[in-house]
């Protein structure tokens, strides 16, 4: 039962990805006024292809927590989490919605450390894993805020 939920938690934790694969930046977020700290295109596939391992990992460690009867895992956070991270692609390359796809990360956020206090609760470092989780959403808050500034509607 415990590898079952681990392959689980892995794919679960993996699948918001999709998001990114299926909605991509394309010649409208080309045309956009982007802020000087815009990091190179080559980065966001890099960061969040180690974000999504972390994720994996901290999810794993949690479960395998719970299951030696720390608590209960949060499955409701986990999944809201990853439905929130991949829409935000949609929100923002598919439908070009610059401040709703700003208003959706806000709310990943607060899923993201509500989670992260709760894998900290379970086993340590499955919180600690989903620290640079936590760091990189806030600076994809600041760059979402910097194109919506820059890009009136």
């Amino acid at each position: 039962m415990k590898a079952a939920g681990s392959i689980i938690l892995i794919g679960l934790s993996l699948a918001p990805g999709l998001g990114g694969r299926l909605y991509r930046p394309g010649q409208w977020y080309l045309s956009l006024e982007l802020p000087p700290f815009t990091p190179p295109a080559w980065v966001f596939p890099a960061a969040w292809s180690l974000l999504y391992c972390l994720l994996a990992l901290g999810a794993v460690l949690a479960w395998l927590g719970a299951r030696s009867g720390r608590g209960k895992f949060p499955w409701t956070v986990f999944l809201v989490q990853g439905a929130l991270n991949f829409f935000w692609s949609f929100f923002f390359f598919g439908r070009h919605n610059i401040i709703f796809s700003l208003i959706e990360l806000l709310a990943l956020i607060l899923a993201v450390a509500v989670l992260s206090a709760r894998f900290f609760s379970l086993r340590r470092a499955a919180g600690w894993a989903l620290i640079p989780y936590l760091a990189w959403l806030g600076f994809a808050l600041v760059l979402n805020y910097s194109i919506f500034l820059e890009n009136p509607a």
